[in-house]
C-alpha cells in the first residue's frame, strides 16, 4: 500500500486523524510520515505529539477531526470536558477559547496553545462516546462550563431537552442548580 493511501485510509477511520503509532502498525516509519506531511502540506498537518490531521479527509467534520486531535494528544483515558462538550453539541453559544481535555495522566510535552489539559487523576465515570469522540456527560459539562455566561447555559439546556439530549428530569435538575450556583 503506497503512504498516500494508508495516510487517507487511517485518517477515514479516525476522524481524519492519523498518528505515528498508526503508521507504524502499517510497517512506515516516524520519519516517512514526517517527509510524507512536508511533501504534502496541502492536505495533512502536524498537530503535535506524533499527531497529523488530514484536512479535508472523506466524511469527516472538521470540527470532529480537531476534537480527535486533542484527544489523540492527550492519551486514550482523556476525554473533552466542559465548554468544549457543550461546543461539541452546538450549545449555549459556546465558542471556548481552548479545547479542554481531561486525562488522568500528567503531560510532560509541549501542546499546541489551543489545548488545555486538566490532569484529573479521578477518571470520569460519565464519559459518552459520539462519533468517536470521548466526552464528559452533558450534565456535569453543564455544571463545569463555568466560562460560558449563565443565562447562555440556562437557554441551552432547554435546548437540549428539546433535542432530547437531556431527559425532563435532568433539565430540571440543572436548571435548579445552575440558578442557585450550587455544584452538586
Amino acid at each position: 500500500m503506497k503512504m498516500e493511501n494508508a495516510v487517507l485510509d487511517v485518517a477515514k477511520k479516525n476522524n481524519g486523524i492519523v498518528t505515528v503509532k498508526d503508521i507504524k502498525a502499517l510497517g512506515y516509519s516516524e520519519s516517512a510520515l514526517r517527509q510524507f506531511a512536508r511533501r504534502n502540506d496541502d492536505i495533512i498537518g502536524k498537530q503535535g505529539g506524533g499527531v497529523y490531521m488530514v484536512y479535508d479527509a472523506d466524511g469527516v467534520d472538521p470540527r470532529d477531526a480537531s476534537y480527535a486531535a486533542a484527544l489523540a494528544m492527550t492519551g486514550d483515558e482523556s476525554y473533552l470536558s466542559g465548554s468544549s462538550v457543550l461546543d461539541f453539541y452546538n450549545l449555549a453559544n459556546a465558542n471556548p477559547r481552548w479545547t479542554t481535555v481531561r486525562t488522568p495522566h500528567h503531560i510532560s510535552r509541549k501542546l499546541p496553545g489551543w489545548l488545555r489539559v486538566i490532569h484529573d487523576r479521578r477518571q470520569s465515570r460519565n464519559v459518552d462516546v459520539i462519533r468517536g469522540i470521548r466526552l464528559q456527560n452533558l450534565s456535569d459539562a453543564f455544571l463545569e462550563a463555568k466560562d460560558t455566561r449563565l443565562d447562555y447555559r440556562l437557554e441551552a439546556v432547554d435546548e437540549a431537552e428539546q433535542r432530547n439530549l437531556l431527559s425532563p428530569i435532568q433539565a430540571d435538575m440543572l436548571r435548579d442548580v445552575l440558578k442557585k450556583g450550587v455544584i452538586v
